[in-house]
């Protein structure tokens, strides 16, 4: 059986293969040994990017490269220039997966002719819908919204539906009234999964920050939680920040950390490659902590922690408590610095509950791997297709 996947990621081409960031490269080169072909839909860069840090060169993996560039009006030409390519490939494959949101999937969707076409939902379809403001830009992006709310309605009706947390699959039901399967998303596998171990507090108290450094991911209340922190015990809490800034926010950030005192206790270590290395940064931190109050589908941060036996401190927003209970994490609430703070000293000072969280997200992560994840996937499409 042959599969086409599309994605909103961007791929870079080179000698006998192509680069791409490693959530979605693990992930293909997985499906690789389950089909006979992966086809997959991305468009590309000029030149190779730091995220861009898993090469893909199976003999069984197609890259399709998609247009991309030019201005507004040049919008017409490609989705005309998108169309004709899923119209010519499409043919060879048994299947169609589009994977996340992407702002070509309708176009994709509809111009693909395989006889299966499968959707596999990573972000919440509530929380996306952007909301209602007096501006040009917002009004335009409101309208968008529902116009993305009828795609989505076209696609739950003629294709197969997937989500990436049981709390996506009820949405799923609850919005458009279609049955979904859960399939779990991660970056993890079988081979990093370290020895469960309970490790003593470090000196400093180490929070770890592991992703997009946006605004909407809750970096600036975690900035300041660690001011407060650090004003009850001077010098006791450090913070590490993984991820990519833009230079402006990045002085944003720097100017909140100077005027709450914490600019030599926070280190930017900027983009680091998913591997043994990045599990490290982990396993040396006390705390993974992500305030998001962005619309998040499972984020891979958290199965990163937890086969690091790192405790982790996050918000119950998207899917997350979809596969998360205050059994496994912490929870905060949203765009609260001082509920940060206090849900840190509160594990501070309980090292039984710190500990029994700790072990029960471990066990749970090693039920999440690459390998289970898409072995499932594989055997809910090959019933589908076949049925």
């Amino acid at each position: 059986m042959k599969i086409l996947i599309h994605h909103h990621a961007m791929a870079y081409p080179a000698a006998n293969g192509f680069y791409v960031q490693s959530f979605i490269g693990w992930w293909v080169k997985e499906l690789s040994k389950h089909f006979d072909e992966v086809g997959v839909l991305l468009q590309t860069s000029a030149q190779k990017t730091a995220v861009q840090d898993t090469f893909l060169d199976e003999a069984n993996i197609k890259l399709y490269v998609l247009p991309t560039g030019g201005g507004f009006w040049d919008h017409f030409s490609r989705k005309k220039a998108i169309a004709m390519i899923c119209q010519k490939i499409s043919p060879e494959y048994d299947i169609l997966l589009i994977r996340g949101i992407t702002p070509r999937q309708w176009t994709v969707w509809k111009n693909c002719v395989t006889p299966k076409k499968a959707f596999l939902l990573v972000g919440s379809i509530r929380e996306n819908k952007p909301r209602w403001a007096w501006s040009r830009s917002a009004i335009l992006m409101f309208l968008l919204g529902y116009v993305r709310y009828w795609e989505y309605k076209k696609i739950t009706q003629s294709g197969i539906m997937l989500a990436n947390s049981p709390h996506l699959v009820q949405e799923i039901a609850d919005v458009y009234q279609q049955p979904a399967h859960f399939i779990s998303t991660n970056t993890i596998r079988e081979v990093h999964i370290k020895p469960l171990v309970h490790k003593p507090i470090g000196a400093p108290c180490t929070l770890l920050f592991c992703g997009r450094v946006i605004q909407e991911k809750g970096i600036e209340e975690l900035i300041l939680a660690l001011g407060l922190l650090n004003r009850q015990r001077p010098n006791a809490f450090q913070l590490q920040v993984i991820g990519i800034a833009s230079p402006a926010y990045k002085t944003q950030l720097e100017q909140l950390a100077e005027a709450n005192g914490v600019t030599r206790n926070i280190v930017w270590s900027g983009f680091v490659p998913f591997g043994t290395t990045l599990l490290d940064h982990y396993y040396r931190s006390d705390f993974m902590v992500l305030p998001t109050f962005y619309n998040e589908g499972f984020p891979h941060a958290i199965w990163e922690a937890a086969v690091s036996s790192t405790s982790v401190v996050v918000t119950s927003g998207g899917g997350i408590p979809g596969l998360m209970d205050d059994s496994l994490v912490t929870f905060i609430v949203a765009k609260s610095a001082a509920d940060i703070e206090q849900k840190i000293n509160m594990l501070l000072e309980n090292a039984a509950i710190r500990a029994e969280k700790v072990t029960n997200l471990y066990h749970c992560a090693c039920g999440y791997t690459v390998e289970v994840g898409v072995q499932k996937l594989a055997d809910i499409l090959a019933h589908e297709t076949t049925s």
